[in-house]
């Protein structure tokens, strides 16, 4: 019976100890892991909103640079000056022949001939830009020479070919609005309706007068071909864009077609830029099909993660967890993106449960310790008091 009543305390202290013990240690566990957690989703956070600064801050660059290369009054600052300098060379070619003319060494039909042949054979702008004249009279001024188009001479601008179906509005209108006002030189805005491409193109034109022969200048540039400019120098600018210590970079991919996507700009894989998804690039289209997914969903943007491969010194690393954050522009339908491996998460949750592991085990330990000495005291108490009350019992019953 004393055996039994032992045993029932040792076993009912090794109980308590034993719970105690593990209930402790899958409570810590169960901290751990949640701080842990915690601590991945405030890395993860981090990055998040890291990509998303800096997207901010470029997409308000792009889109800055973007307006003011479509920006009327940027466009005749930026442009207006070539505009000019070629009429100048026209007018240069003119003011010989008038010189002549006065000299009586040309007659006015022959030095306008030579002049027209001169003046025809001008180009500019990588030879996408000329010279064309027409003559400055009422009711309706006529092309006396149209170096692409000659079957345009002699034709009155009111021609329906210069008319713009979609705005009912002529090159004449925005002409006569202009010559009403007396000016000898001046800027126009109109857009031809193209056949070909099914839109409207819009051009600036340059128009200065020759009095002396009662001719009008006139040359014009694509507004899609300044703007194509813009977007090229906003493209190298982007290129040269680092942040991170120069590890976080910015890509970017034309998806005015979505079905056909097209790299625009990779700062680290040139092979990539202005080509579609096709051979080599074509392990790409699932991932940019994600992108433009998400960002239809999301009002344009977006994060998206993905197994990406991860330059690195030794090599290309492939299957490396990465977070990429994108943003559409609207007006050149670029998709500009930017990205971080999350690798370096990996390894700050690592070195967490690393340090809560040890915390843990060194906590155990101490606690095991204690449960020991606390086991024994009272295996000890018990038997101390055990023997009291025999010893009390016995000489009672003496």
């Amino acid at each position: 019976m004393k055996k039994l009543y032992i045993i029932a305390i040792v076993l009912s202290i090794f109980a308590s100890m034993s719970y105690i013990f593990f209930d402790t240690f899958y409570r810590m566990q169960e901290l751990a892991s949640d701080l842990t957690e915690k601590r991945e989703n405030q890395e993860y956070d981090k990055v998040a909103m890291s990509l998303k600064n800096y997207m901010d801050i470029t997409y308000s660059a792009v889109d800055s640079l973007y307006t003011r290369s479509s920006d009327i009054e940027y466009i005749e600052k930026r442009f207006g000056d070539n505009l000019k300098h070629a009429i100048n060379i026209a007018e240069i070619i003119i003011e010989q022949r008038l010189e002549l003319v006065k000299k009586r060494k040309l007659s006015i039909k022959k030095a306008q001939k030579q002049a027209i042949e001169k003046i025809e054979a001008i180009r500019y702008n990588n030879d996408k830009s000329y010279i064309w004249i027409t003559e400055n009279k009422k009711p309706f001024p006529k092309v006396v020479m149209h170096p692409l188009i000659p079957a345009l001479n002699d034709k009155f601008i009111d021609d329906s070919f210069y008319n713009n179906p979609n705005t009912n509005k002529s090159l004449f209108d925005n002409l006569l609005e202009k010559l009403n006002k007396n000016l000898e030189e001046f800027f126009i805005y109109h857009s031809w309706y193209s056949e070909i491409d099914k839109k409207d193109i819009s051009y600036i034109f340059y128009v200065k007068l020759v009095p002396k022969w009662d001719w009008m200048l006139i040359t014009e540039v694509n507004i899609e071909d300044i703007i194509k400019d813009g977007l090229a120098n906003i493209k190298e600018t982007i290129r040269a864009m680092r942040y991170n210590n120069g590890i976080g970079y910015f890509w970017i991919i034309d998806v005015s077609n979505k079905k056909t996507p097209k790299y625009i700009m990779h700062p680290f894989d040139p092979d990539r830029e202005n080509k579609f998804l096709e051979g080599n690039l074509k392990k790409y289209k699932s991932r940019v099909n994600t992108f433009i997914q998400v960002a239809e969903k999301n009002n344009g943007k977006g994060f998206v993660e993905y197994k990406g491969e991860k330059p690195t010194s030794q090599g290309i690393i492939s299957g490396v967890s990465k977070l990429s954050y994108i943003k559409i522009h609207t007006g050149s339908n670029w998709l500009i993106g930017t990205g971080a491996y999350l690798d370096g998460i990996e390894i700050e949750v690592k070195k967490t449960k690393k340090y809560f592991t040890q915390k843990i085990e060194q906590i155990l330990f101490r606690l095991g310790i204690l449960n020991i000495v606390v086991f024994l005291v009272g295996i000890l108490a018990s038997l101390i008091i055990f023997i009291k009350k025999s010893a009390k019992i016995s000489s009672t019953t003496s």
